[in-house]
């Protein structure tokens, strides 16, 4: 009953939040889907190309995506293998 009562309460601010205009809700197909990284099983491909769209400048070395990728990698076990940076 709690999960449904929380459920109704952020249907209804979302509701309120679209016609006050300060939320917009737009259709966003699979594959454009950033999301999918963390909630599809990807093949390596996918897993790159998304993980190129989420990367930011100084958090993953571009060169480790490609060579991932040529490799033919498999997306499992690489979410840990980020470089940080510090400054």
């Amino acid at each position: 009953m709690i999960k449904k009562k929380h459920i109704s309460i952020a249907y209804h601010q979302v509701c309120e939040g679209v016609a006050a205009g300060i939320v917009y809700i737009v259709h966003v197909e699979s594959i454009a889907n950033l999301a999918n990284i963390l909630t599809t099983p990807l093949g390596p491909q996918e897993y790159y190309r998304l993980m190129r769209k989420v990367s930011f400048p100084g958090s993953t070395n571009e060169r480790e995506l490609h060579d991932g990728m040529a490799q033919g990698h498999s997306s499992s076990g690489n979410m840990g293998s980020h470089k940080t940076h510090s400054t």
